[in-house]
């Protein structure tokens, strides 16, 4: 057989031929020798040998650094980047969370948090200062009752309220609170054992200004968080709530919402088949081309290009003679500009969420993309467990995060088979039955009705879950 480079590729020499040709030279130089294994002349066959196996090896691994299916690692980087696409970075999980403290209370950037059972720590993004004149929520306590009048000022907007005889301080409040619901402004205000408490709305900050018989209390910010180590960890609502920075005047930290995870350095295989995803980058519109620029932008990682190509109205809505992007994670405006550079010519783009862009000319254009909505995903499992007494004192730790890693796994309309999520249960020991229910629903902090049965997902949605939505029970 013929060994090095071949009309049918590299085929390296193994160590037997590699000994084989040695002995044979040896004997045609010397005669009839001893090349027996413990022999002088069989020891240096075996070290010789195995140098040139070594060479042969190292020839095979450059030829297949050449070639996509065969490299590995920063071989396969190179390659990559004969088409302009690079391996996406590993990214941490960021989160916004509210800050409590006292009035004027400044948090310098990269303070620290912590969050229990989530292996690091989450750093603040940028200096926050917690400030009457732009929170979120804010507490009021009254500090005199024998005022003629008590004034709050929200976002320029006065509301005062005039003291009658034998007024409490409960009464007080409740008629500032009467005063300022019945405004039009974003705020909602409540008595909470004897404090006025004031919360947006919409989340957007106001100022707050009080007449000298009142105090604040503590107020309400944001700040963004990041998690100090890259990767997939996942953080879930409401459990960013150790401070890890002692700063005087800052009270609380807590995350309402679940913190957007990250993701780990893109494997080989995910990046092969991005690679192959990506081989119509150069081209324009067709769907396999606007898809191939959407996934060789930063962030992004999946992209679906629907059209209707009809006089109709597709049965998913699309209108006639458009197309539709679903795009998940990247930059907005990115996205907005690798599809109006890549889309045909009078075909409408279509999607939930618009971008303005600028043609070549100069002049403003609309773009419309897709965000897959979220359908987040509750799990029950009931488990018992046999008479080995191998369950481990984790067990329910690793089964969570076995389920949540497995629904991360699913992709944009990518169904959820319950049955399937049954590889996670399993693979912890002791555990001699186990009932499985799932549901989903668009609102996030509501569980739904929990049945044994798989969840379709429509074309717009995605499934996402995190530790908080798993529930586990020994029966």
């Amino acid at each position: 057989m013929t060994n090095g480079l071949t009309p049918q590729g590299f085929n390296k020499k193994n160590f037997q031929d590699i000994k084989l040709d040695i002995e044979t030279t040896l004997r045609d130089s010397f005669g009839t020798i001893n090349l027996n294994d413990e022999s002088v002349f069989g020891q240096l066959v075996g070290i010789f040998g195995e140098r040139e196996a070594l060479l042969w090896y190292a020839l095979e691994s450059i030829y297949n650094a050449m070639y996509p299916d065969t490299a590995n690692d920063f071989s396969l980087d190179n390659v990559c980047q004969y088409i302009g696409l690079t391996r996406l970075a590993a990214t941490p999980t960021t989160v916004t969370a509210e800050l409590t403290g006292q009035n004027q209370t400044f948090i310098p950037v990269n303070s620290e948090a912590s969050a229990l059972g989530v292996n690091t720590t989450f750093k603040l993004l940028s200096d926050v200062l917690i400030t009457n004149d732009g929170c979120i929520k804010a507490t009021i306590d009254i500090d005199d009752i024998l005022q003629p009048d008590y004034t709050v000022i929200i976002n320029s907007v006065g509301f005062t309220y005039t003291l009658v005889l034998n007024d409490t301080v409960g009464m007080i409040i409740d008629g500032l609170v009467a005063l300022i619901n019945a405004s039009p402004i974003t705020v909602t205000a409540s008595n909470v054992s004897s404090q006025l408490v004031l919360i947006s709305d919409d989340t957007d900050a106001f100022s707050v200004f009080l007449s000298n018989e009142m105090s604040l209390f503590n107020l309400v910010t944001t700040g963004d968080f990041e998690a100090t180590t890259k990767g997939e960890i996942p953080l879930p609502a409401g459990a960013l709530t150790t401070i890890q920075t002692p700063i005087g005047g800052w009270i609380s930290v807590y995350n309402p919402l679940a913190g957007k995870t990250g993701r780990n350095l893109e494997s080989d295989a995910e990046l092969r088949l991005r690679r192959a995803q990506s081989l119509r980058l150069p081209g324009a519109g067709t769907v396999e081309a606007i898809r191939a620029r959407l996934l060789n932008l930063i962030g992004v990682t999946s992209a679906t290009v629907n059209e209707n190509t009809t006089d109709m109205t597709s049965v998913e809505g699309l209108p006639p003679h458009s197309f539709e992007a679903l795009v998940l994670g990247g930059d907005d405006d990115n996205i907005g500009n690798t599809i109006w550079q890549a889309k045909p010519a009078g075909i409408a783009s279509y999607g939930n969420t618009q971008i303005i862009v600028q043609d070549s000319t100069g002049r403003d254009q609309v773009v419309y993309f897709s965000r897959p909505t979220n359908l987040y995903i509750y799990i029950n499992v009931d488990i018992t467990l046999d008479d080995t007494n191998t369950y481990p004192t984790n067990g329910n730790d690793v089964i969570k995060s076995g389920l949540v890693a497995q629904i991360r796994m699913l992709n944009v309309s990518d169904d959820v088979i319950y049955q399937s999520l049954y590889k996670s249960v399993y693979s912890v020991s002791g555990i001699e039955s186990a009932i499985i229910t799932i549901g989903g629903t668009l609102v996030e902090l509501t569980v739904p009705a929990l049945v044994s049965a798989n969840i379709d997902m429509p074309s717009s949605q995605i499934a996402v879950t995190d530790l908080s939505k798993v529930t586990i029970n020994i029966v």
